[in-house]
């Protein structure tokens, strides 16, 4: 039998997204003041924000070919690459709101309750965060490793925006927020994987086709070769699930890191305390001399 401590981290609680303090979804891992978000943070948030933002824009709208069908731009929604960036977006998005509405409650005395309610937020930024991180790896990886053929596609600003930037953001984020990535919380990039397999399979049923007119959307996920496209998922699902666990790891170097470098901040601060207290007994001791 099952003793108390592992039923409970077996129990359905561990896969919640509630956090005892919402506020640490608004700070940086490095801020010596976690009580509330500081300016530079706010200026670091509105950045990453702006920037998703704007080549997710560029993205839909594909600039580059003003001419394109109705039916060619409906198909931005079927990749999974478009998928991935629009969450990035979003988390970005609802986290400068979270951010931005703090700081305003904070300079406005006459608003206390903006930040109550921007913190509502919170855990749906961490739902679209943790599906973010390990999906963005996965799409850099698989596509530049599996997918991207020199002799037939463009690298151009947008196809590195999407492919690749999409990764450096999300690791650069990874290890600037101070919220945890919880290990269980798997389930939820998994849930993200198999929806996206699933809509693939229907989308394929229903007749559907990519923009190039194929039965499939990626050669690795043809339908028309069911058993290998079913192993293919697996793989990539059980991928996902390992890129979680990088993330996971990767945050809990975040915050051992912080600890080292706040115990040195401490120790420095103690020996300079220690300092000026002798210098004050030293002087002291001279004055009952003289």
């Amino acid at each position: 039998m099952l003793g108390p401590s592992w039923r409970s981290k077996l129990s359905w609680q561990v896969f919640s997204l509630e956090h005892d303090d919402p506020k640490i979804f608004t700070v940086s891992q490095w801020q010596h003041d976690k009580s509330k978000p500081g300016i530079i943070y706010l200026i670091y948030r509105i950045v990453i924000a702006l920037f998703l933002f704007v080549t997710w824009l560029l993205s839909v709208i594909d600039y580059k070919n003003s001419n394109l069908t109705a039916e060619f731009r409906a198909k931005y929604l079927i990749y999974l690459t478009n998928w991935g960036y629009t969450t990035c977006t979003l988390q970005a998005l609802v986290c400068l709101v979270m951010v931005a509405g703090s700081v305003l409650s904070s300079k406005l005395k006459s608003h206390p309750t903006i930040e109550k309610k921007v913190l509502k937020l919170y855990k749906f930024y961490r739902l679209l965060n943790v599906i973010a991180t390990p999906v963005a790896f996965a799409i850099t990886s698989m596509y530049w490793s599996v997918i991207y053929d020199a002799s037939t596609m463009t690298f151009d600003e947008m196809n590195f925006f999407v492919h690749g930037s999409n990764s450096i953001f999300m690791m650069i984020d990874l290890m600037v927020v101070a919220h945890p990535v919880i290990f269980m919380h798997f389930i939820y990039t998994s849930i993200f994987g198999i929806t996206y397999a699933t809509f693939t399979l229907i989308y394929y049923l229903c007749g559907g086709t990519s923009r190039e007119g194929n039965v499939y959307i990626y050669t690795i996920l043809n339908w028309d070769n069911p058993g290998t496209t079913v192993l293919t998922c697996l793989g990539v699902l059980v991928f996902l699930i390992a890129l979680h666990c990088l993330t996971w790891a990767l945050q809990k170097l975040r915050r051992i890191s912080e600890k080292g470098e706040k115990s040195i901040v401490d120790d420095k601060t103690k020996e300079t305390t220690k300092k000026k207290h002798q210098g004050y007994v030293n002087e002291g001791m001279a004055n009952d001399v003289v």
